[in-house]
């Protein structure tokens, strides 16, 4: 399939619709944005139908912010996205909102007069891949499709809105879907028809060995990278000097503002794509139960990462902070291969493969 399409995302309403779908899974995951981005970009890649992604702009206002309940402290959660959003080639656009009026109302009128222009352009593309939390993009999703256009969409919408987005659009998926989108007459995880597009292929044949854990680990949910030997070491050693304020104590730390210092020591270093890596240490070593939420009563590992946590006491080393992230890494392996009917327990030989793989690029300097 030849052509070339326009990435288009309404991100403040993606990002609020998937954290909001991570809290009320059963049980509940940890809402990793940036692993999102990364799965969302894949997956727009795949909706496209080898059309290639010309133009991909994100759109919000990065500054906007929010309290959680009783808390004073104000959470920018979109404030750090921008940079993950340059490395993976994805144009952030910021959208201020007009004093007095409706904050998405702003951002809608500015996507819609985006899209209307690259439509027109003479140079411009010849499709369109949608992607926000709610029915916001169906209207202009409307518009592009009667001017002759191909257009995908994908967001959360009820049954009735799912159907008629499925029988009127080229491609529609459900933003639950978005990691293994089917097609034809097919349909979704959520019951939704799939669209009109290609059949998305799987992982292949169940196998023991590193690569196809690697890819059991990436495209699960949550998304689990398996970093390089020596980026995880790297990292987590720095992890652990922040955690324990250079081996003087057990000081609070908040997640955001661990990896913004991480971040900016790793790209101050050379290291290739720095904030996705961080991002997928801190999340593993969080995921762990590595850090407990500092003003509870008792070990409480499962709590809002916008809270100050410190390190688990009972991590007396750096080692076994690692050890506890790969023994994390393993049992959810262990769950995935399960489901996927995969007889067996891992193989031992291939789990060291996994976990002993060297970087292919190494950070300069």
């Amino acid at each position: 399939m030849s052509g070339s399409v326009a990435l288009i995302i309404d991100l403040e309403s993606w990002f609020i619709a998937r954290e909001r779908a991570c809290a009320d899974a059963a049980p509940p995951v940890a809402w990793d944005p940036v692993a999102g981005l990364a799965e969302l970009l894949a997956a727009a890649d795949r909706l496209a139908g080898g059309r290639r992604l010309a133009v991909r702009r994100a759109y919000a206002n990065f500054n906007v912010w929010r309290r959680e309940e009783g808390e004073s402290y104000r959470d920018y959660f979109l404030q750090s996205l921008p940079r993950s959003l340059l490395e993976l080639g994805i144009e952030p656009v910021q959208v201020f909102r007009m004093p007095g009026g409706s904050p998405h109302a702003t951002l809608d009128v500015r996507i819609t007069a985006d899209c209307i222009e690259l439509a027109r352009s003479p140079r411009g593309v010849d499709g369109f891949v949608l992607v926000g939390g709610d029915d916001g993009m169906l209207p202009v999703a409307a518009e592009l499709r009667r001017r002759g256009l191909w257009v995908a969409t994908a967001a959360e919408l009820d049954e009735g809105q799912a159907r008629a987005a499925a029988a009127w659009l080229d491609r529609f998926a459900d933003l639950a879907d978005l990691d293994r989108v089917q097609a034809g007459g097919g349909r979704t995880r959520s019951g939704y028809p799939a669209g009109n597009g290609e059949t998305e292929r799987d992982l292949g044949e169940p196998r023991h060995d590193a690569a196809y854990y690697r890819d059991v680990l990436r495209y699960g949910q949550p998304r689990l990278y398996v970093l390089a030997r020596e980026d995880w070491e790297e990292i987590s050693a720095r992890v652990w000097d922040l955690a324990t304020d250079g081996g003087q104590g057990r000081p609070r730390v908040r997640h955001q503002q661990m990896l913004d210092e991480l971040v900016g020591v790793f790209e101050s270093s050379g290291m290739d794509s720095a904030h996705g890596k961080v991002s997928s240490a801190l999340f593993q070593i969080f995921k762990a139960g590595c850090f407990l939420l500092a003003d509870a009563e008792g070990r409480v590992t499962d709590f809002h990462w916008s809270h100050e946590a410190i390190l688990d006491p009972a991590l007396e080393t750096l080692d076994q902070l690692r050890a506890r992230v790969r023994e994390y890494l393993t049992e959810t392996l262990r769950e995935r291969l399960a489901r996927r009917r995969l007889a067996g327990e891992p193989d031992p030989e291939q789990l060291e493969a996994l976990f002993s793989r060297s970087a292919e690029r190494r950070a300069l300097g």
